[in-house]
């Protein structure tokens, strides 16, 4: 399997437990990763009361309902390391404060056990920029241009909160 097929499947495999955790406690949840134009809907209507008219919103999940909704950002490692953002992620976390969530599944594709992380308005978090932006900030025209952020393992160990992932259908590890 190539790193590539391995991401995909680590990525996969992670927002099915996001999904699962989140279908278990917050209704209706709405999977937006694809990045359709419903999706911006949804995402726009969570982030309602907030000015977002000229920030280019990015997330993987929508849970919950307006105000109280979580606009979720999923990541995922085969086992712990550390996890990148691009720009208009991060931007969303800085845009939608307490309401931006950054999930972390770690051991997608390792023997151990799945672990799910949260953390509530990740743009607390002490990212370092490891490439800057290639073009003015919103000018969004490929990732290759966007700057990148990273966040170590131990950062989001120490300022996350691992969830209770009990009754969450687990994909099979092959």
């Amino acid at each position: 399997m190539t790193m590539v097929d391995r991401r995909k499947v680590a990525d996969k495999r992670a927002m099915a437990i996001v999904l699962g955790y989140e279908q278990l406690h917050r209704d209706p949840v709405f999977d937006v990763h694809e990045g359709l134009s419903q999706d911006a809907d949804r995402i726009r209507e969570a982030a309602s009361g907030i000015d977002v008219k000229d920030v280019r919103l990015s997330a993987d999940v929508v849970a919950g309902v307006a105000r109280q909704a979580r606009v979720i950002e999923v990541k995922s490692r085969g086992s712990k390391g550390p996890i990148h953002v691009l720009d208009r992620q991060k931007w969303t976390f800085e845009t939608l404060g307490d309401r931006a969530w950054l999930y972390v599944v770690w051991n997608v594709t390792q023997p151990s056990d799945y672990e799910l992380w949260a953390v509530q308005d990740p743009n607390r978090m002490p990212w370092v920029i490891t490439r800057p932006n290639e073009r003015e900030r919103g000018t969004f025209r490929g990732v290759q241009h966007e700057a990148i952020y990273k966040l170590t393992d131990d950062d989001i160990n120490r300022l996350g909160t691992q969830l209770d992932l009990t009754g969450v259908t687990l994909p099979p590890k092959e």
